[in-house]
């Protein structure tokens, strides 16, 4: 199975995978974004604007109104890592991941190979104000979070919770208790 977990910067996808990773039962191969981009050079983005960002992935208004860009080697990179969770989960493992939507090109991966998996997608947010409050407190660049919301609603969710509203362990078990219902592959 393939647990997706989705929501823009700050919306708590990390905590709550953590989370889980912990409390389901078996083997669950957590995988992130954040993971992902930290194997990226920084001359292709890799946590910086470098010389080839915009091939790969680059702060646009970084300092201002910041949103995170993808160039072509970024969408193929983005494509490799949505692979690589797909090729784990055809093994017949269990995978947990936590994705932030970039742009329309990222979420049609995502929705292209939903589909061809047994998955279950959840899509974290919270308001405005709190997004940006635990954005800030994280020292991520500025509207980071607040300008990825739109994206992340382009694939559908079987839930969606309000992380201001609910505390990660209540988040937890409400997934364990939809998946309990599901059948779910079960590896040792």
């Amino acid at each position: 199975m393939l647990l997706l977990i989705l929501g823009t910067s700050s919306s708590g996808k990390t905590t709550l995978a953590k989370h889980l990773q912990g409390s389901l039962p078996d083997y669950w191969q957590r995988m992130s974004l954040d993971s992902f981009f930290s194997g990226v050079p920084s001359d292709y983005g890799g946590g910086a604007n470098g010389l080839l960002s915009k091939r790969g992935f680059a702060y646009a208004n970084k300092d201002t109104d910041a949103k995170i860009v993808c160039g072509e080697l970024g969408h193929r990179l983005l494509r490799g890592m949505i692979d690589g969770a797909l090729a784990i989960e055809a093994q017949g493992l269990n995978v947990l991941f936590d994705d932030m939507i970039l742009d329309r090109v990222h979420a049609d991966l995502w929705n292209r190979a939903l589909p061809g998996v047994h998955s279950f997608a959840v899509r974290l947010e919270a308001p405005s104000h709190v997004l940006e409050q635990r954005n800030q407190d994280r020292s991520n660049p500025p509207r980071l979070a607040l300008n990825h919301i739109k994206e992340n609603e382009w694939v559908s969710a079987d839930l969606i919770f309000n992380t201001a509203e609910r505390e990660v362990g209540d988040c937890s078990g409400a997934i364990e208790t939809e998946l309990a219902r599901r059948v779910i592959h079960r590896t040792r």
